[in-house]
């Protein structure tokens, strides 16, 4: 897509006010959209390629992705599996925060994970009486933890 050649050429530049690009608010704001009214596989692994060829988009994706109530529906166990998913699969840490390079650990989460999963998501996800929703809750919780651990092996001296 031209829109994602142009802000990936830019490296999620911004403008004189600090917001985004135009173009960067419009493909995050059609990522989000697929992602809540589609949910078939096609249009995940359109957006995972998206997110990997973009890294920059991952922020504004994370911030805005919304997760139905963590209940053992068809909606919520399909949102934690492909969160699951973007986390495994999707662009490192290491490739979203190469532009913005953070000063402080706190500055990196949102890069790890997305807002919408909470302690009290997670919580009543994995306390559910649901086994499908606590195995997905728990995938989640191991992808967050992986990706954690690869962002900090970057910081990793080796002794000789």
């Amino acid at each position: 897509s031209p829109f994602l050649l142009q802000i990936h050429a830019n490296g999620g530049a911004k403008d004189a006010s600090g917001r985004s690009s135009p173009q960067e608010h419009i493909i995050n704001r059609a990522l989000l959209s697929f992602a809540s009214n589609d949910c078939s596989l096609p249009t995940r692994a359109f957006i995972l390629h998206c997110l990997r060829a973009t890294p920059i988009l991952l922020f504004p994706f994370f911030r805005s992705l919304p997760m139905p109530d963590p209940k053992p529906t068809y909606d919520c166990l399909s949102a934690l599996a492909f969160v699951s998913n973007l986390l495994s699969e999707g662009p490192s840490v290491s490739d979203c925060v190469s532009q913005q390079m953070p000063s402080r650990a706190d500055q990196v989460i949102p890069f790890i994970l997305p807002s919408s999963l909470s302690k009290a998501f997670l919580t009543k996800a994995v306390q559910s009486t649901n086994a499908f929703l606590v195995a997905e809750a728990l995938r989640v919780i191991c992808d967050v933890l992986k990706r954690v651990e690869a962002y900090a092996s970057t910081f990793r001296v080796e002794t000789p």
